[in-house]
């Protein structure tokens, strides 16, 4: 393993990609911030994340934990809660919202999209190709909030990981879930609202 990537690196990320506390909104109890907002094609895509603080301790969220969560909570919460979700804005209309899915398989983390059309109501579902035991955002936020002292990050080659608990935790790229979504987004012409999710995956 290389050396520890400083916390620098973390702060530099965060900022790069806008996160403001004033951002802060709730989406179906769940707290969230914006991260950024993409125009593609005839529409916006909002990015956003959603935190472990002001969830995991928060008795108004609908995945409160505890005011005061273990060291185990904090990485299970951080893993295997949802982390981003996405929402395609036509002229002043939601036409999707788009989240990842974590989930276990095989003792692995595996990953998908649930794509919600907001006018009807449809939901199809979308595997990722990406990989990694927890989301890059998650794992600068751990970093950043010191829960642990002995938190830190790593990278060998172009493989990043976070050391946790005496363990390590292979990092997923934000990168490749926004490049990942848009093409998402542009393959199934998400930004048309009156789109049909069924027939549109099967063809």
């Amino acid at each position: 393993m290389k050396k520890p990537l400083l916390l620098f690196f973390f702060l530099c990320f965060i900022s790069h990609y806008g996160i403001t506390q004033s951002d802060i909104y709730s989406n179906h109890g769940l707290h969230s911030i914006v991260l950024k907002a993409d125009t593609l094609r005839d529409c916006i895509v909002y990015t956003n994340y959603y935190t472990i603080h002001n969830n995991i301790d928060n008795k108004n969220s609908s995945i409160y934990i505890s005011q005061n969560p273990s060291l185990d909570e904090l990485i299970n919460f951080a893993c295997i809660k949802p982390s981003y979700f996405f929402i395609v804005i036509t002229g002043h209309t939601v036409s999707h919202t788009i989240v990842m899915k974590p989930r276990i398989d095989n003792k692995q983390m595996v990953y998908s999209y649930i794509i919600v059309n907001s006018n009807s109501g449809n939901e199809i579902e979308i595997a990722s190709k990406t990989s990694g035991d927890i989301a890059e955002l998650r794992s600068a936020e751990l970093i950043l909030n010191a829960y642990d002292k002995g938190t830190k990050a790593l990278q060998n080659g172009a493989e990043k990981f976070l050391f946790w608990g005496g363990k390590y935790y292979s990092i997923q790229s934000f990168q490749s879930v926004k490049e990942e979504v848009m093409n998402i987004i542009n393959k199934y012409n998400l930004s048309n609202p009156d789109i049909d999710l069924s027939k549109s995956v099967k063809e």
